[in-house]
């Protein structure tokens, strides 16, 4: 293994975010198949579940189902209209009469379980860094939407065009040039980073754009790492303007 050792700080930065992406993609890929083997128990149980309301009770003889339509009459159906008596009306019966009996409830499928315990995941956060700047140093007043700024670039939002709609989306929509003049993405020894709450709101506004990662955000690590130097050049140029 070959060791370079530069003076320059920047290179020392992205050499230390580089080591820093990889333990947290390590960490990403076993919270990934916690994950999944949580959603799996998940499902079992839900099957489970489903499986014991479906099953059918044995009947022997003159044993009836528990829920099985019962009239006070017999060999009357409890739908069917009597013969009307002289001077009397037909009555149909009332939701409460002990004639009519409410058939228990079918049991929901698996697969609602499935869509309310695995929601779209969301990215991996951001680690936050110590010398953070607060989010009161943004002047949101000054920002747009975001949904707006993507709105006006459709065409970044390609995976070779993600570090553009990144820079984007810091200037116009999150940080504002000020903030990115005075700060690096992930700080250093004379810098501070950029607010970690707004940084987190960067990634997740990043990865919506890109559905192809939703079920499997471990893969998005990768684009972020491009968008992550993308504004770190950003921030370099904008301080020597």
């Amino acid at each position: 293994m070959f060791t370079c050792i530069s003076p320059d700080p920047l290179l020392f930065e992205i050499t230390v975010h580089e080591l820093e992406s990889q333990v947290l993609v390590m960490e990403a890929k076993q919270q990934v198949i916690q994950d999944n083997q949580q959603a799996i128990l998940t499902r079992l149980a839900a099957i489970e579940q489903y499986l014991s309301y479906s099953q059918t009770p044995q009947l022997n003889g003159s044993q009836q189902l528990p829920y099985t339509y019962q009239s006070s009459q017999p060999q009357q159906h409890p739908y069917m209209y009597q013969s009307p008596q002289p001077h009397q009306q037909y009555q149909l019966p009332s939701v409460d009469s002990p004639q009519v009996q409410q058939p228990p409830q079918t049991p929901p499928h698996p697969s609602v379980f499935s869509s309310t315990s695995n929601p779209r995941p969301k990215p991996i956060p951001v680690k936050k860094a110590s010398n953070a700047l607060p989010s009161s140093a943004i002047n949101k007043e000054k920002l747009k939407a975001p949904v707006l700024v993507i709105k006006q670039h459709p065409k970044l939002r390609g995976d070779s065009k993600a570090g553009t709609l990144a820079v984007k989306l810091a200037r116009e929509a999150i940080f504002g040039d000020d903030v990115l003049a005075k700060c690096t993405p992930g700080g250093s020894r004379e810098l501070p980073a950029l607010p970690n709450d707004e940084l987190n709101l960067l990634k997740e506004e990043m990865f919506e754009q890109f559905s192809q990662y939703w079920s499997n955000p471990v893969e998005f690590e990768a684009v972020w790492s491009i968008c992550f130097n993308a504004v770190g050049q950003a921030c370099k140029r904008l301080r020597k303007a």
